[in-house]
Formats: structure tokens, sequence, C-alpha cells
């Protein structure tokens, strides 16, 4: 029986061989067992099980390497022989009932803490995502409860990784909804800026209005493109210079522009201070940090009724919280020069 079993996986192997495209199927197959282990695997505290995947990890990374030397027979080999071994090192794993279990318990710890953000997003995908993690999930304590445990963690592992996906969307609506935010108020306080700055006649302030709004244009591209950071930056840079260019014909600091761009910070943080209160250190924080002082002191300057004074240190903290969103959305402050 172990002779004809033999026979047809060199069978296999020979088919196979001759057709590039049907072997690195069966690396991308390998690639998938892999991934799945892992995630039962490495949590697990089985050493030995660990010992394992790391194995079958090399010989698939071997596998590739054969496959990009076009030495296609011995990367079917070496990918079989890996795939094996990542299966022996979840089966270490699940014949451990207690172990399914808690995979099945992590499953829907994840998926309760989803749910309440997902049945606030009307996207279909979302929706399609979601059913099919929700049955993946009953199908794994179904099976549970019926002492198939391979199937069980199969199935919760499944659910887990459709679950992923849907927090990668729901992560990607939601910075859209924020950044359609930004753009609409910078297109806002364009339309407040654009009266006094042209009535000023203001030569130097206008061209700098003029540049902001080419940005914005940008920005708006951008963003339809699905370019989030770049829109982002695009944006703010817009707003930015719209500001400064306003303050360049207020040079007494009116009560006007100066609520403006105090409002306009207080808005900014109000709206992303929980997303840096979760940042442990780094740029972002700092910067954040520094925004806060800084809006401090401007109003305790327009309570002094020191507009000038105020609006250089408004304008300062509107800046700092500027460049605290561009570091924690894009790891990348500088605007576009497109």
């Amino acid at each position: 029986m172990k002779r004809f079993a033999l026979l047809i996986l060199i069978s296999l192997g020979v088919v196979l061989a001759q057709s590039p495209e049907k072997v690195v199927s069966e690396l991308r197959r390998t690639d998938e067992v892999i991934e799945r282990a892992q995630l039962v695997v490495e949590p697990s505290g089985n050493e030995e099980a660990r010992t394992l995947l790391r194995s079958a990890i090399e010989i698939q990374n071997s596998a590739w390497e054969g496959y990009r030397g076009r030495r296609y027979r011995w990367a079917l080999s070496r990918t079989l022989a890996a795939r094996q071994r990542a299966w022996q090192a979840l089966d270490m794993v699940v014949n451990n009932p207690e172990r399914v279990r808690q995979e099945i318990e992590r499953t829907a710890q994840l998926m309760q803490e989803a749910e309440p953000v997902v049945n606030r997003v009307e996207e279909q995908r979302v929706k399609d995502l979601w059913q099919m993690a929700r049955s993946e999930q009953a199908a794994a304590e179904e099976n549970f409860r019926a002492q198939r445990y391979r199937m069980a963690l199969r199935f919760t592992i499944t659910a887990r990784q459709h679950t992923g996906t849907v927090l990668k969307l729901l992560r990607q609506t939601l910075s859209l909804e924020r950044v359609e935010l930004e753009l609409a108020r910078t297109e806002r306080i364009q339309e407040r800026a654009k009266g006094p700055i042209q009535a000023a006649k203001n030569a130097r302030a206008q061209e700098m209005f003029n540049r902001a709004g080419e940005w914005q244009v940008q920005a708006r591209n951008r963003f339809r493109e699905r370019f989030l950071g770049r829109a982002l930056r695009l944006t703010l840079a817009s707003r930015d210079l719209t500001l400064r260019a306003w303050a360049l014909v207020n040079k007494e600091g009116s009560p006007e522009l100066l609520e403006t761009t105090l409002g306009e910070t207080e808005r900014l943080i109000e709206l992303w201070s929980e997303e840096f209160q979760k940042l442990s250190d780094g740029a972002a924080r700092k910067l954040f940090a520094q925004a806060l002082d800084h809006q401090r002191a401007a109003r305790e300057l327009q309570k002094a009724g020191d507009f000038a004074a105020a609006l250089k240190e408004a304008t300062q903290a509107q800046r700092l919280m500027n460049r605290a969103l561009e570091v924690l959305e894009t790891g990348n402050g500088a605007p576009d020069s497109e």
C-alpha cells in the first residue's frame, strides 16, 4: 500500500514538474497551511510543535528558492515535505482538546470586540465577510461539541482570519470618513478666508491662497484615488497655508481669525485625542503635547486681549497639531510636491 502511495506521489511530481503554474500553486497551498499552523502553534507553548513548524518554514523557503531557480521537481518535493511537517506540528496541538477550546474562545473574544463597530457600517463586503465569520465560528463550536477537534480548529482559525480582514476594512472605512471630514473642513475655512484675502489686495497673501487652493484640489484627487495618506498631508498643508495667508492680511490679529484658528485646533484635538492617548511615546505623541501647550497659551493671551500674540501661539499650536496628525497617519509629514 505504501509503495502504491509512493508511486502516486512520484507520478504527481513528474506531472507537476512540467508545469511551473501547478508547482507555484502547490507552493502557495503550503504557505496557507503554514500560516494557519502559525496562528495555533506559536502561542501554544508546545516547543516540539514549534520546532517542527520552524523546520517546515525553512524547507518551504528552500522550495521557493528552487522554484525561482527553475528546479520545479525539486521545489515540488520540498514544498510537499514542508506541508507535511506543518500539518504534523498542527496535529500536536490539535490533539489537545483544551487547546482547541482556547482557540475558539480567542476567536469569540475578537468577534465580540469587533461586532459593535461592524454593526455601524453599511458596506456590503464587510457584511458578507462578517456573516461568513459568524457561520464559521458556529461550525467550530458545533464540531468541538462533537469532538471533531481538527475541524473545529480549522473553522475557528478561518473565522478569525475573516474577522481580521473585516477589521482591516473597517479601519480603512473609518479612515476614509476622517479624511473626508478634514477635506471638508479645509474647504469651509478657505471659503471664509477668501473674502478678506481678496479685499486686502495683498499680492503675497493672494499667491499663498491660490497655492493652497491648488493643494486642496490635489488632495481631493488623491482622496478619490484612495491615497488617503497623501490626501491628508495635502489638505492639512492647504489649510495651514490658507490660515497663514489670512493672518498676513490681519497683522493685528483679528478676533475672527484668532477664534477660527483656535477653534480649528480644538476640533482636531477633540477628534483625534483618543488616537494620540493610545500611543505610549514617539514623535506624534510629543507633537500632540506641544500643540496642547501652545493652545493653552493662546487661550490665556486671548483672555488678556493680546490678539496678536495669541494668534502667534494659536498658529504654532495648529501647525504642531497638523504635523502630529501627519506623523500619526502616514509616518511622513512632508506635503506632496506634485
